[in-house]
């Protein structure tokens, strides 16, 4: 491998977790990617006993994703499995989290996953995920990723929390 092709892989590797901060959004990149190299979607519940060898892909929850490739030399005799999650620690916005106190816009939010809390104190945060829009009876989803600072946690005054160097 050249050092180019190393450099461009990296680069590949880089823009593909900028563009993935939930695994809605890692799900959907990979569908983008599966999609240029001629996989093509199968429904979860549809009957897949007639498929014919090719390249495929099936999505659950729109944050689960299984891809598979299925050869024309029959019988099979062995696969290749590869699993990866899609999801890491976070803080989550609680759904109708919003509210305001002492002049402030302030969020409720939950922790997902095992969190080091203190690196997400007094640190620039974006907001990224799936929001579900309610109209007339239907619903749809969209993916939002705003990147660029729009919240923040901030760490309590010392004099608020005496004993936080004591722990």
């Amino acid at each position: 491998m050249t050092t180019q092709s190393t450099a461009s892989n990296h680069m590949d590797l880089i823009h593909f977790i900028q563009d993935s901060p939930t695994p809605y959004h890692v799900v959907q990149s990979t569908i983008n990617r599966l999609k240029k190299l001629g996989f093509t979607s199968m429904a979860e519940h549809s009957s897949w006993k007639e498929i014919k060898p090719g390249k495929y892909w099936t999505m659950r929850g729109d944050s689960a994703l299984v891809a598979f490739i299925l050869p024309s030399n029959k019988p099979i005799e062995a696969f290749r499995l590869i699993g990866a999650h899609t999801d890491s620690p976070n803080l989550r916005i609680k759904p109708n989290g919003t509210y305001s106190k002492e002049g402030y816009q302030q969020l409720g939010i939950e922790v997902y996953g095992g969190v080091l809390l203190n690196s997400w104190l007094d640190r620039d945060l974006s907001i990224a995920g799936r929001v579900v829009v309610v109209n007339e009876g239907s619903h749809e989803v969209h993916l939002v990723h705003f990147k660029r600072p729009l919240a923040r946690v901030p760490q309590l005054a010392i004099h608020l929390d005496r004993e936080v160097n004591e722990r």
